[in-house]
């Protein structure tokens, strides 16, 4: 990758977790979504966060969307993951659809 830059962005990881088998994302901000539009960054309520996201949006050449990730991000994912589909048999029983 001779053309790539590497940028290295802080993390303020917390290890709060909303299920002991599941890792949380909280303070992971390489966790983002590019779009043919945007990109989205995550937002956990952090001091940190203004900052990343600014270092996160000087290298692209779109807009950057801050997304609020805060709560479900101790369930394993921010912003990213979210858009990942999830079977429904690998839900957790309270985010279950009835």
């Amino acid at each position: 990758m001779p053309d790539a830059e590497f940028v290295v962005i802080p993390s303020s990881y917390t290890n709060r977790q909303y299920d002991s088998k599941i890792a949380s994302a909280k303070g992971v901000y390489v966790n983002i979504l590019e779009t043919d539009q945007n990109v989205y960054v995550p937002q956990y309520g952090f001091e940190e966060d203004s900052a990343i996201f600014d270092t996160i949006a000087d290298h692209f050449n779109k807009p950057a969307i801050a997304i609020d990730v805060d709560k479900v991000s101790v369930m394993g994912g921010a912003v990213n993951c979210l858009t990942w589909y999830c079977p429904p048999r690998l839900l957790p029983g309270s985010l279950k659809l009835r």
